[in-house]
């Protein structure tokens, strides 16, 4: 029974909060900012996440270690791909716990906290796809209806309106937009 916590509320992380709880964990956090409160972090309360923290306003590694007693989380998937959530990923954790890192930063290099992560023993595992067993996995759960995907689509519109949609993206006012053809 893992308290996992999930860096960066977007759809993907949406989906891993929901993986979590499938999967048993005890305790689901999510941490976003000030961008994610009127709309992600509130999605990830409907999906039953136990804790939503907001980084813009609190400290989300002191959360963290008060809500486990002061051991840390024992997994982090960490989705931002932001130096801050990497960083405080690996802050956050407890002695040999585990980062699934699926955020991919940006093209400028970053400093990560990489000295904390070898003393901590933390094992990290970075993914960027999957294999088509994962895919048939996935299939299954939405036959069962398992996940939740229309918590994560904030936007359906026929695909000659993509112009639209395109523009709602660039407001930071899609989750997930589905173009109808």
């Amino acid at each position: 029974e893992d308290f996992v916590v999930v860096i960066g509320p977007g759809p993907i992380g949406l989906l891993a909060i929901q993986m979590a709880k499938i999967q048993g964990a005890r305790k689901v956090a999510i941490v976003g900012t000030d961008t994610d409160k009127n709309s992600r972090l509130k999605i990830a309360e409907g999906l039953g996440c136990d804790y939503i923290i907001n980084a813009s306003v609190e400290n989300p590694v002191d959360i963290i270690y008060e809500l486990t007693e002061g051991l840390g989380a024992d997994v982090v998937v960490e989705c931002s791909g932001s130096m801050p959530g990497i960083n405080s990923g690996i802050n956050m954790l407890r002695k040999q716990g585990r980062m699934c890192v699926i955020g991919i930063p940006g093209p400028e290099k970053i400093h990560i906290e990489w000295k904390k992560a070898v003393i901590k023993a933390l094992n990290i595992v970075c993914t960027f796809s999957s294999s088509p067993l994962s895919w048939n996995w996935v299939i299954s759960m939405l036959d069962r209806k398992a996940l939740n995907l229309d918590s994560i689509i904030s936007h359906k519109e026929p695909l000659e309106r993509y112009e639209y949609i395109f523009e709602e993206i660039s407001k930071g006012n899609v989750i997930k937009a589905v173009l109808l053809p």
